[in-house]
């Protein structure tokens, strides 16, 4: 694990060390030389731990401690929001408020249960309408309501 955190740092300082000597060349002299000393510098830093034989395989990542499925029913929801948003805008529609509830079963499979919209009492006259269009794109029904 030292010899992972000793390439880590190694990468940062080159990095760090290539752009304080970009900064410090003159502009339009010697850009093409710095750039492809710095790009070779940094190729050879990466390449590295590989030619001195640095073995990965004793790294270990344990993620049963990590429940990750917040993270997954979140990125689930955005992407239902994200299609439901773009149907809206469409139909130009800015004012609408999303809720999506996303639920885990016991086969570890993200569920929507819910689809809300509030739509703005302008955009009254479209509910049906994009109601339809957001079951025939997602195959999802959708509960709409009007702020009044």
């Amino acid at each position: 694990m030292n010899s992972v955190k000793s390439v880590v740092i190694s990468l940062i300082f080159c990095v760090f060390t290539i752009s304080l000597c970009e900064l410090l060349i003159p502009k339009n002299s010697y850009k093409n030389q710095m750039r492809l000393i710095t790009g070779a510098v940094l190729l050879i830093t990466m390449l590295s731990p590989f030619l001195n034989g640095i073995s990965f395989e004793k790294i270990e990542f344990n993620t049963n401690s990590y429940d990750f499925s917040g993270i997954s029913e979140k990125t689930v929801a955005y992407g239902v929001k994200t299609e439901i948003f773009e149907i809206l805008k469409e139909n130009d529609i800015e004012n609408a408020k999303i809720t999506i509830n996303t639920q885990t079963d016991k086969n570890n499979s993200i569920k929507v249960n819910d689809i809300i919209i509030l739509f703005d009492i302008r955009d009254k006259d479209k509910t049906k309408l994009i109601k339809r269009k957001i079951n025939k794109k997602l195959k999802m029904n959708v509960e709409t309501r009007v702020e009044e």
